[in-house]
């Protein structure tokens, strides 16, 4: 073999090591980052819980509008936590929306009756309506 072809062999061979190369990092920047099908439910928890936390933290400092804002987005990512349904009850019934915030009160107990905050919070709302025998109930 001269050096002419033993030039072009091992200009062949690099050639092949280049390409393996190239589509290796070209293949490699397109892995997803997302892990079987944890991810979106994971980052919609978090959401969720981001949500309600920040409501809660509006509820405290009597700030109805960013509290109600906060509980609509977890009322979106999840109809059926007791916990939202119970914080959207607080909020309508410091607003003055009693008729709502018994509508909350009672869906969050139907969902999830065994969270004593919700039914004290409840009995409460019960008791400033004077329906002190229902407040009781809660209790």
């Amino acid at each position: 073999m001269g050096p002419i072809e033993n030039n072009n062999n091992c200009i062949s061979r690099m050639a092949k090591i280049f390409s393996v190369l190239f589509l290796t990092l070209i293949l490699g920047a397109c892995v997803t980052t997302e892990t079987g099908g944890f991810s979106k439910k994971a980052d919609r928890d978090k959401a969720l819980e981001t949500s309600i936390s920040l409501a809660r933290q509006y509820i405290t400092e009597k700030e109805w509008g960013q509290a109600k804002r906060h509980l609509k987005r977890a009322l979106e990512l999840d109809n059926d936590n007791a916990e939202v349904h119970e914080a959207m009850a607080l909020v309508f019934q410091n607003t003055g929306e009693l008729d709502r915030a018994e509508e909350h009160y009672k869906k969050a107990i139907a969902l999830d009756g065994s969270i004593s905050r919700i039914r004290l919070n409840y009995s409460s709302y019960l008791m400033r309506s004077q329906r002190c025998e229902e407040a009781v109930d809660q209790l």
